[in-house]
């Protein structure tokens, strides 16, 4: 059945005013407690605080002691100390300051001065001593340092150096830098290197780290640790190829890949023994090439021992701009000066690649020969109208028969290589020799090894 609601109708209010009247004295209830527990809490604290106050007490007057000396500690000790280190190393620096606009005996006689002090002064090895938990104090380490390196007593500079410890940009790198001068000075180039890397690495930056960078793989080169002397100019290049060592760090680079590469047939044989172009009417051996190559640098006053090794090298520049590094009697100077020559291709001019190596008794290319190979390739892709024949020759020893395949595998092998690199393969020809044409003496095992070689010489120019 249907209900309506009368006109006015209002709905009974007894049971919601129940409800609502149960549930807020339960929420009174609930706060009630929640008051209570805060009550209890409290009074516990009360009571925890007053039961420990003696020993909180003297909690707060332990930390306020500590707070109060340190500060009383920084007023009256550590301040004035670091006040008096930095006066006492005034009068020292003034004696270092003259030094470095001097020279000879006066410089060293004012170096002697800001290091041993003078006239009831300290100096700067007293400062160090002295004063060693200041700022003063430990930059005294630094001129002290200085000082003695500049004196050649490199102990003495490698030791008040090592006692120096500074984060700014280039005292820092510069204090790593001078400690390997003064290893390098005392023919300790292992630790020279060791530092040199350090103070590269110390700070990013266009003077330092350059500078060190460069020192670095020149020592690298001085230990015939060519791979290493080139990864360090090769990051001169990549990061700081604006700064005095990066504008032409190329042929530096060139200069240690070309090391490497001679390395492999012994540094002291380099190119010696034969002159780069060999004619019918003029075979002869070449003995003792004594142009050494010699680079140095230098820093606050001092020098990096030179590192030195038969040839000398020069730019070689290619008609397309191309630019490298060779030796001025070896196979590229040879080979190039020929093609720029008005002499015409002839049977008889051959130019040796000395730096091609092979695996005894194969015709296996070992991976030094790569740089050789790559030079002839850039002088081939230069000068497009030129060609080139290839000849492959070894000692007398062993079968004959098999000495000439082995030397025209060789000779074919240096072909497919200058070919792999992108030369046409029809602007080259190769031929195995084997024992004929030798340029040596085959008695001696010098010469046998000058007799075991891969020539080229100009087929058409």
């Amino acid at each position: 059945m249907a209900t309506y609601k009368k006109r006015g109708y209002k709905p009974k209010k007894e049971k919601v005013e129940q409800e609502v009247e149960e549930n807020f004295d339960e929420a009174q209830s609930t706060t009630a407690e929640v008051f209570n527990t805060l009550d209890d809490t409290a009074n516990k604290s009360e009571q925890w605080i007053e039961k420990n106050s003696k020993a909180l007490f003297l909690g707060l007057v332990a930390v306020a002691a500590v707070i109060l000396g340190y500060l009383a500690y920084n007023t009256f000790i550590s301040e004035p100390n670091e006040q008096e280190a930095s006066n006492e190393l005034a009068y020292p620096r003034t004696f270092f300051d003259k030094a470095e606009k001097s020279a000879g005996k006066p410089a060293d006689a004012l170096y002697n001065i800001g290091l041993n002090g003078g006239d009831g002064k300290y100096g700067f090895t007293d400062v160090a001593d002295k004063f060693s938990g200041t700022k003063a104090g430990n930059l005294a380490n630094y001129y002290a340092g200085i000082s003695f390196l500049k004196t050649k007593k490199y102990e003495e500079a490698i030791q008040y150096l090592s006692n120096f410890n500074s984060e700014d940009e280039l005292l820092g790198a510069t204090a790593l830098g001078a400690i390997g001068d003064a290893f390098a000075d005392i023919n300790q180039p292992e630790d020279a290197l060791t530092y040199y890397q350090k103070a590269a690495k110390k700070k990013s930056n266009d003077f330092t780290a350059p500078l060190f960078l460069f020192k670095a793989a020149q020592t690298a080169m001085s230990l015939k640790e060519y791979t290493t002397a080139e990864k360090l100019y090769t990051t001169i290049k990549e990061k700081y190829p604006t700064t005095n060592q990066g504008r032409d760090i190329q042929k530096y680079i060139n200069t240690a890949k070309y090391a490497d590469a001679s390395s492999a047939v012994s540094l002291a044989k380099v190119e010696q023994t034969k002159p780069a172009v060999t004619t019918a009417s003029d075979v002869h051996i070449m003995n003792d090439v004594n142009a050494l190559y010699n680079t140095k640098s230098e820093f606050l006053g001092k020098s990096v021992k030179g590192y030195e090794f038969l040839g000398e090298f020069v730019n070689l520049k290619l008609n397309d701009g191309t630019e490298f590094l060779a030796l001025s009697k070896g196979f590229e100077s040879g080979l190039l000066n020929f093609i720029k020559s008005d002499a015409k291709a002839d049977k008889n001019s051959w130019f040796n690649l000395r730096r091609v190596l092979f695996k005894t008794g194969a015709a296996d290319l070992d991976e030094k020969s790569n740089n050789q190979i790559d030079n002839v390739v850039k002088i081939l892709k230069a000068y497009p109208n030129v060609n080139l024949k290839l000849g492959g020759y070894t000692d007398n020893t062993g079968n004959a028969d098999f000495n000439k395949s082995l030397s025209e595998k060789r000779a074919n092998a240096v072909l497919n290589s200058i070919v792999s690199k992108g030369i046409a393969k029809e602007r080259l020809n190769a031929e195995g020799y084997g024992i004929e044409h030798p340029i040596a003496d085959n008695n001696t095992s010098e010469g046998r090894a000058l007799n075991r070689r891969v020539a080229a010489r100009v087929s058409k120019k």
